[in-house]
């Protein structure tokens, strides 16, 4: 074995006292002398006293073993460098020598590349050498990476979820003669396909080396070992207790997060759980890497009935990082009662989401003590306190009446949330205390939710009437871009409500596209109430820039008048500067079956300078043609003569198909072949290719073999290939 200080004997030492020897085959490894690493120093492992590794431990930490923080990075890097990485540079450096041959005469060493490997190897404590007689050594330099990220499902591997990664190993072999080095076999492997299961990723990346497994069976195993709990995989179900934990513990402080991942799911099937871990896996419930906070959360919710790690959970509740006060509200949610002020003061906390999981855990409490508690709490002296017990009966309904006395004192808090709070609390169970409408007033002008803009004025109107809350819709209508959009969803509801219409009419003339766009829309649902909206429509709807009010406008003029009435204001608008308008123009004109000039009005839009509009068209035609199919079609053959827009062409051939035949298209698209705008030759080539069945199409697109474009020769042999193609 390589020694060096009496640090290092010491070290081993202690190790070997405190770990079971593995009983698997003996191999002689590079080992550390000095403490193992971690790279967070937050992270605490359980190292002294092991439990037996032979029955069943006893739960921590209500045992006497305490919390040991693994050693310090500093501590490994001083091992690493003194011990390991000068032979780990020379071996690199080794001269690739493929006439020596590996014989099981050798000693093997296994030398970890990595600082991560070198304590789980520590760990692991493989045995004495075999075959030193000849004093012959085998270095194995070993290393690990992860790559592509995978996922399980149903025992099948597939790239979609963030499960884990596959793992890549690097396995070299370097024979030491006479003081050189010499390599004779590199190996690198990536574990994946075919896999099943994480372990079989490791297995699959080790397995290539099939010299060295030949000669030295065990080897396989044994770097499979190393590997996969370096990657916080359970390798060895046989392993004692202590000793998974330990490298599962130290998997956590990867900097990887499938090592983590894989290694917090390792520690969740340990039996019984250890709460030792509770530390590390607090920190994790900030972990960004995929599903590991989650499981964090389960554990830590299944071991919460210890009281150390009920304390644990508490402290992390006033976290700094919303997503960890989430987490442990959720998780304290199984103690509710105990955890009751922790979870009132997270009820208000800023970010909703934690909210949200404080409030469905204050639920869990005993149920006859739950209101009780909260009408006590309304009284709190921390506004925190009372505004999250406000807010918690405002979920429970009809449950919170005994609350109304309590709440109606709240109105008048120093403390804007909590009169917010008790406010909101009121509006389901108090809804003829008008003095709710002061406190809600003051709270809808600072609103900025979405939902609760639209709760709260819900229910301003029911306790005082829509009238009262009209003025205050029409002074929202200047805020942020979230209520405004509530302003109008509710309005569309104020038929009747006297000043609402003529609010929306006037909105009509806005230099605001956004306002004129939404008081159309509203104005769609007050029927007889928007007469007077439609001379402003016939003034301001033919020149509209806006694609989305134009739209509303051309509606609400159909509904206080007629299709025929806004025939002019479309023909008007298939002139307008704006391509949207007039791509919007032309879809509208789509329902217009029946109405007599339609067509008529249509027809100049085929030759449009835009890229659409011509396809918007031909579309709409085929949807109002009606008696007049004849002129539809003659019009669309020319405009198909005439276009260099490939769009264009392919949806009129469309269009002509559908109105005749595609053996009627073939003179446009054999005329299209001689086109001089190279994209129409290319169109034309595409649709014969689906032409199968039709009788003279391989002739035409036969034609385009001899074409001076090389991409138009292939666009026809393309064709050719799918018009012989066999069904």
């Amino acid at each position: 074995m390589r020694r060096g200080s009496l640090k290092a004997v010491v070290f081993v030492w202690i190790i070997s006292m405190l770990l079971t020897a593995c009983t698997g085959p003996e191999v002689n490894a590079v080992l550390p002398s000095t403490s193992s690493p971690t790279l967070t120093s937050t992270l605490t492992i359980p190292v002294s006293p092991f439990p037996s590794e032979t029955s069943t431990p006893a739960l921590f930490p209500t045992q006497t073993s305490t919390l040991i923080p693994l050693p310090s990075q500093q501590g490994l890097e001083a091992s690493f460098a003194n011990e390991v990485e000068p032979l780990v540079q020379k071996l690199l450096q080794a001269q690739e020598k493929t006439d020596l041959e590996l014989t099981s005469a050798y000693q093997l060493v296994y030398v970890s590349q990595t600082a991560r490997l070198y304590y789980v190897q520590s760990l692991l404590q493989f045995g004495s050498p075999k075959n030193t007689s000849e004093g012959k050594v085998a270095y194995i330099l070993y290393d690990y990476s992860r790559g592509e990220t995978l996922g399980y499902s149903n025992n099948r591997l597939f790239s979609v979820s963030s499960k884990t990664q596959e793992v890549t190993a690097t396995i070299r072999v370097i024979l030491e003669d006479e003081g050189h080095y010499y390599q004779i076999e590199k190996e690198e492997a990536t574990g994946s396909s075919g896999s099943t299961t994480p372990r079989n990723v490791v297995e699959n990346a080790v397995s290539p080396l099939q010299k060295l497994i030949f000669l030295y069976p065990e080897s396989e195993n044994e770097l499979e070992e190393i590997i996969g709990y370096a990657c916080g995989i359970n390798m060895n179900p046989d392993l004692g207790y202590a000793r998974k934990l330990a490298l599962f513990s130290f998997a956590l402080t990867s900097s990887n997060w499938a090592d983590r991942r894989q290694g917090v799911e390792a520690i969740a099937d340990l039996d019984p759980l250890p709460l030792s871990s509770a530390t590390n896996l607090v920190t994790l419930l900030s972990d960004n890497g995929a599903g590991i906070s989650s499981v964090a959360e389960d554990l830590l919710s299944e071991m919460i009935d210890d009281p150390e790690v009920f304390d644990l959970v508490s402290e992390a509740a006033a976290s700094p990082d919303h997503g960890v006060r989430a987490h442990a509200a959720h998780i304290l949610g199984n103690k509710p009662d105990q955890a009751f002020s922790i979870l009132l003061t997270l009820s208000c906390d800023p970010n909703s989401y934690v909210q949200q999981e404080a409030k469905e855990a204050i639920k869990k409490s005993t149920p006859s003590d739950l209101i009780p508690s909260l009408v006590i709490a309304l009284q709190d002296n921390d506004s925190c306190i009372r505004q999250g017990a406000a807010s918690t009966l405002d979920d429970l309904d009809d449950q919170a009446v005994s609350a109304i006395p309590g709440l109606r004192l709240l109105l008048s808090d120093n403390t804007f949330a909590v009169r917010k709070a008790a406010a909101l609390a009121l509006c389901d169970i108090d809804q003829k205390n008008t003095e709710i409408i002061p406190v809600l007033t003051e709270v809808f002008k600072q609103e900025t939710d979405s939902p609760l803009f639209t709760r709260e004025i819900t229910c301003i109107a029911n306790i005082g009437g829509k009238e009262e809350t009209l003025p205050l819709l029409e002074e929202s209508v200047s805020a942020d871009s979230e209520t405004r959009f509530e302003v109008f969803d509710n309005l569309k509801n104020y038929q009747g409500v006297p000043g609402a219409a003529d609010y929306l009419i006037s909105l009509l003339e806005s230099d605001e596209s956004f306002l004129r766009w939404r008081a159309a829309e509203a104005l769609q649902q007050y029927g007889d109430e928007a007469d007077a909206a439609l001379p402003i429509l016939q003034r301001i709807a033919g020149t509209e820039t806006d694609d989305l009010a134009f739209e509303e406008e051309i509606q609400l003029m159909i509904d206080l008048s007629s299709k025929e009435e806004t025939l002019p204001i479309l023909k008007q608008a298939l002139s307008n500067p704006k391509y949207e308008v007039r791509r919007v123009a032309c879809d509208i004109l789509g329902t217009f079956d029946g109405v007599p000039g339609a067509v008529e009005v249509l027809l100049p839009a085929l030759y449009d300078s835009d890229t659409y509009v011509p396809s918007y068209a031909t579309n709409s035609l085929l949807e109002i043609t009606g008696d007049e199919k004849e002129t539809v079609l003659q019009a669309l053959i020319d405009a198909a003569r005439a276009t260099t827009n490939n769009h264009a062409f392919k949806s009129e051939i469309a269009a002509i198909a559908e109105l005749s035949s595609k053996e009627a298209t073939l003179p446009l698209l054999k005329e299209a072949l001689s086109s001089s705008t190279i994209i129409i030759r290319s169109e034309a080539c595409k649709i014969l290719g689906t032409y199968k069945g039709v009788e003279g199409a391989q002739e035409i697109v036969s034609l385009a073999l001899s074409d001076s474009q090389t991409s138009i020769r292939e666009a026809a042999r393309a064709a050719l290939a799918a018009l012989n193609e066999s069904e």
